[in-house]
């Protein structure tokens, strides 16, 4: 599924500083629940966004990974297995800290499975696109989320306005990062836009 909106541009090429929207903020002019916190809303740590803009049709590609820490006594994995996930990603807006949507991707119920004992959340979709959450036994309240959406169509699509955002929602609650994201690039003949956390550098 493909949504986008339109927003201002920022510089196509910069190290740019900005901390991914927390719990209860305003995303793309939309209102999220304090209430809703599933994931403890400190951080998304090491963040990494990344945008895929060719000039083949429905080629289009995001991708998103980070660590996210739950909330005691909630279980994503079970919540994901009833109800499905969503991955969306933003770009910024032409106000300060504002965030539009470049697209997003829905899960079904039926496209998600626990692995891994209950441990890990994988859900896979005909496209081959896929969200995965991976917990492991020594440390049950975190996970590792790697998102990869394939065949889209992103319209508007480059040059995106930098920083880049992006959200996790597992059985409607969301999961936003708080995390920092002070690199970005783009690459590729200006293809392919990332943002990542400056210690993992610019490679």
């Amino acid at each position: 599924m493909k949504t986008s909106s339109p927003g201002t541009h920022a510089s196509r090429f910069g190290r740019l500083v900005a901390t991914l929207l927390v719990l209860g903020a305003v995303v793309a002019g939309r209102a999220v629940p304090a209430a809703a916190q599933l994931i403890d809303t400190d951080t998304i740590e090491d963040p990494f966004i990344q945008l895929n803009d060719g000039n083949r049709p429905d080629k289009d590609t995001f991708t998103i990974r980070g660590q996210v820490n739950v909330n005691p006594g909630q279980d994503p994995v079970a919540t994901g297995v009833a109800d499905g996930a969503i991955a969306l990603v933003y770009q910024s807006g032409s106000a300060l800290g504002s965030f539009v949507l470049v697209d997003t991707e829905i899960f079904t119920a039926s496209e998600c499975k626990s692995k891994s004992g209950g441990r890990s959340l994988v859900c896979r979709n005909g496209d081959g696109s896929f969200l995965r959450l991976r917990g492991t036994q020594s440390n049950p309240g975190s996970y590792r989320a790697h998102v990869a959406v394939k065949r889209q169509e992103f319209s508007p699509g480059k040059p995106f306005g930098l920083p880049l955002s992006a959200e996790i929602q597992v059985g409607g609650f969301d999961w936003i990062g708080s995390g920092v994201v002070d690199y970005c690039s783009v690459s590729h003949n200006g293809e392919r836009t990332t943002c990542r956390s400056s210690k993992a550098g610019p490679g």
